[in-house]
């Protein structure tokens, strides 16, 4: 089976290691799969609909204000995307962009407006491990924040974001498929249709550790 990956914005949003999630994801389909990634940033042209998988990382405001400048202009196809049930998965702040607008510093920056949250900065950063649950893996979720931004609005996943059709948006960052397993199976299967053959016993005994440490 071949998969097509799209790493947006790799070079922009990429902090704390977030490529991880592209490599955890690539490892996980290799078994079985002709696993292709396609590392995209702004001067590129955004097929959108040749991918299966699309993930955005976290970075810099500056750094997310550029590429949401380029991807604004790709909203219908966007749009699209999400209606056909297609994958995204946004970490950190990205996934801010989807919503109506972000307010930073007294900078209003308008959104793609798919969805209807809006982000605004905080009076203090919020920083530390993080223990959240969700409506489709059993397990809870852990990983980090480190943000200086909130959303407000119809937040419905992982307690802190926003899930709608295949779109998966989360403040955790970790990377966020490399410290949690379960979630990792969960997004092979939703492209594979099968569960992944890949032995993750080393990851889950370091998930069960950090998660009986109560995160």
């Amino acid at each position: 089976m071949k998969i097509h990956i799209a790493h947006l914005y790799y070079d922009l949003l990429n902090l704390y290691g977030e490529s991880g999630n592209i490599k955890a994801l690539k490892h996980a389909l290799d078994n079985d799969n002709d696993v292709y990634i396609h590392f995209l940033t702004i001067g590129d042209k955004l097929e959108l609909d040749k991918y299966d998988f699309i993930y955005i990382g976290m970075g810099t405001e500056e750094n997310m204000h550029i590429a949401l400048k380029h991807l604004i202009k790709y909203k219908e196809d966007l749009k699209k995307y999400i209606k056909d049930g297609k994958i995204i998965l946004a970490t950190g702040n990205s996934f801010e962009m989807f919503g109506k607008f972000i307010d930073y510093h007294g900078k209003h920056i308008k959104g793609l407006g798919l969805f209807n949250y809006y982000a605004l900065d905080t009076d203090k950063r919020i920083v530390g491990e993080k223990k959240v649950h969700s409506n489709f893996i059993k397990k809870p979720i852990i990983g980090f924040e480190n943000r200086g931004s909130t959303t407000k609005g119809n937040l419905n996943f992982l307690e802190n974001g926003y899930t709608e059709n295949n779109f998966y948006g989360t403040y955790i960052i970790g990377p966020i498929l490399v410290r949690n397993p379960e979630l990792l199976k969960y997004f092979i299967y939703k492209l594979t249709n099968k569960k992944t053959k890949l032995d993750l016993k080393l990851e889950e005994q370091a998930y069960n550790r950090k998660e009986r440490e109560n995160v």
